[in-house]
């Protein structure tokens, strides 16, 4: 068997099915390398394949049309009935209304007014907090170059005297 230093791959001879000299030892290192990235490339879609085939089999087992089988058959039935009966199908049809005004009407308004809500709470936050930082700023300013004053004056009052 021989190894190799740059990618630790042990390469034996009769698996091969061949014999070679040292001056085809490079040769046999590529070849080998070749195999082990198609291996390697081979696993990676194994695994990604696998994964997906796990989660489309979830989508397609809890997938809308079979939410019903969820429902017990003690609680479904009454259920089918009540839809049979013409007050069933009124208060069906009432609730699916309302359902849909809520959710193609309120809802989205609701949603305008909460993503807008926040924009008017960031101007609300950051005027005050710009208007105290440039007062700061002001003020440390100010004192900064009242002492920077002051001691450029007790500088030269030493110079000069």
């Amino acid at each position: 068997m021989i190894f190799s230093k740059e990618w630790d791959i042990a390469i034996d001879h009769d698996e091969l099915g061949m014999t070679f000299d040292e001056e085809d030892y490079g040769q046999v290192e590529k070849i080998n390398l070749i195999q082990r990235i198609k291996r390697d490339f081979a696993e990676h879609l194994q695994a990604y394949n696998k994964q997906i085939r796990k989660d489309m089999d979830f989508w397609i087992k809890y997938r809308p049309s079979r939410w019903g089988n969820f429902i017990p058959d003690r609680v479904g039935e009454p259920i089918l009935k009540f839809i049979e009966r013409k007050e069933g199908r009124k208060f069906l049809l009432k609730t699916a209304l309302i359902a849909s005004l809520i959710f193609v009407g309120v809802m989205p308004t609701l949603n305008f007014i909460w993503s807008n809500i926040f924009r008017v709470w960031l101007i609300l936050l950051i005027v005050p907090l710009a208007y105290w930082s440039l007062a700061i700023a002001a003020v440390y300013s100010r004192v900064i170059a009242l002492a920077v004053c002051e001691f450029a004056i007790v500088v030269l009052d030493n110079l000069i005297n």
